[in-house]
């Protein structure tokens, strides 16, 4: 991939998911199903790079659509994944809210629970020295941790770059109310993936199949899970 097509260092926006659970999964379960539960993982991830590798080799047409205006690149470290968007503009912006709402139906939906976090600023990503760093990694790492839910949320820079350049994000995919976090509900502009269902029956069948394979404290995050989207 050549630096100009997707620059090493750049103003940028990223998001950052965990895995939850994963360190308990690979001490408690077999190997064969830690492995299927990254199969999915990768699986998402490979899916979502395919798309955005054939923008990268496609010629350039003279009038390229929105998607094809932005680049979104995932990066997966064990039980974290990292969406990396190409450069700062307006359509990275929409583009890397649309993956993460995919991103968090398709894990969600086949029952590995994952929360985030997506933030903006200088970002440097050198896929070929697999050199990944800066500040926005570290805001979104930050908020993540406080997420007590399963799903992600948007940092101040991020929620700033919207306000900034004024733009009308649709409300289908992005709403803001108070989230439930580690100590409290706290207002945050929050990723909703429910436009790729087809009912709340649907995410309701989703989400309570967590309760499956928690107790104890953890299932506080299903519990805030179904008030947050109030599934009946």
């Amino acid at each position: 991939m050549d630096n100009k097509d997707f620059p090493i260092t750049a103003e940028r926006f990223i998001a950052y998911f965990d895995i939850m659970g994963f360190k308990d999964l690979v001490y408690r379960s077999d190997h064969k199903e830690v492995s299927k539960v990254m199969d999915i993982v990768c699986g998402c991830t490979k899916f979502i790079e395919s798309k955005e590798r054939d923008i990268l080799t496609k010629p350039k047409a003279i009038s390229e659509s929105v998607h094809e205006k932005s680049i979104v690149l995932p990066v997966v470290f064990s039980d974290s994944i990292l969406f990396i968007s190409k450069s700062g503009s307006e359509y990275d912006a929409y583009k890397i809210i649309h993956i993460a709402s995919f991103f968090l139906y398709g894990l969600l939906g086949e029952n590995v629970p994952v929360k985030g976090a997506l933030s903006y600023g200088t970002f440097t990503a050198d896929f070929k020295k697999s050199s990944f760093f800066g500040r926005p990694l570290i805001d979104a790492f930050s908020l993540a941790s406080e997420v007590h839910f399963y799903g992600a949320v948007l940092h101040n820079t991020f929620d700033c770059y919207i306000n900034e350049n004024k733009m009308g994000i649709d409300t289908k995919f992005l709403k803001r109310a108070l989230v439930p976090m580690k100590n409290r509900d706290i207002t945050h502009s929050y990723i909703d993936w429910r436009f790729l269902l087809n009912n709340n029956n649907k995410i309701n069948s989703i989400i309570n199949k967590f309760y499956d394979g928690v107790s104890g404290n953890i299932r506080s995050y299903v519990d805030n899970t179904i008030r947050l989207y109030d599934i009946k």
